[in-house]
């Protein structure tokens, strides 16, 4: 069972992009921003209750979302996002679409759990409880409180950003054009046309019938 969730895992990871599309994306660069802003102190905002408050709607309109879209997906369009080639991935469109849905939901998800556990005082404990004198004890909870500030910070912003690939993603569907579901030719457009049985075109059957003109045995004209 965990094999096969880690090897689920490792493929949206490779069809997202790995670490070069995440490292990569516009929407890490911009909630990097944010974070360095909150974390030098312009940005006092308590990401806590914006977690508690805002994520569950948020992820459960990006599970909405990815529902809709790939259960009400006609075969029409699900042929043409198969077809469509990312050009930089060099992955299936509907591939590509499918990680960044899953991409959204497992963020959102991740930055409302660690909303949840950073409330927490049980690493803040098991550093009282070490062997350190006092004024290490109270740099180090320092730090640690710190930097899950600034890691729940940059989930929480992060995860509100995706909205936008959300968007970016559903709007290349809707400029995606289906492909026709047979390619048109004259037999399908003009019923009355009666294609030539390919089996009587060839120099064999004809030698064949010439053959049995001549015995009498076809009264073929």
């Amino acid at each position: 069972m965990y094999t096969d969730l880690f090897r689920q895992i490792n493929v949206y990871w490779k069809e997202y992009g790995g670490w070069l599309g995440f490292l990569s994306s516009p929407f890490v660069h911009i909630s990097a921003i944010f974070t360095a802003l909150y974390a030098a102190g312009y940005l006092p905002i308590d990401w806590h209750t914006l977690a508690i408050t805002a994520l569950p709607t948020l992820l459960g309109f990006s599970l909405a979302a990815y529902t809709i879209t790939f259960t009400l997906m006609g075969s029409a369009l699900h042929r043409a996002l198969s077809a469509a080639i990312d050009n930089k991935s060099g992955i299936s469109l509907i591939r590509t679409v499918n990680s960044t849905f899953f991409h959204v939901v497992i963020i959102q998800s991740l930055a409302l759990l660690f909303s949840i556990l950073n409330k927490g005082t049980l690493i803040p404990e098991i550093i009282l409880a070490m062997p350190l004198i006092h004024t290490a004890k109270i740099n180090a909870i320092s730090f640690v409180v710190s930097l899950g500030n600034i890691t729940g910070f940059f989930l929480v912003i992060y995860s509100m950003f995706l909205l936008a690939s959300i968007a970016i993603g559903m709007f290349r569907l809707g400029r995606l054009t289906p492909p026709a579901p047979f390619p048109a030719n004259e037999s399908q457009t003009n019923p009355l046309v009666v294609e030539p049985d390919p089996i009587q075109q060839t120099k064999r059957f004809k030698a064949v019938i010439f053959i049995g003109k001549l015995l009498g045995l076809s009264k073929q004209g």
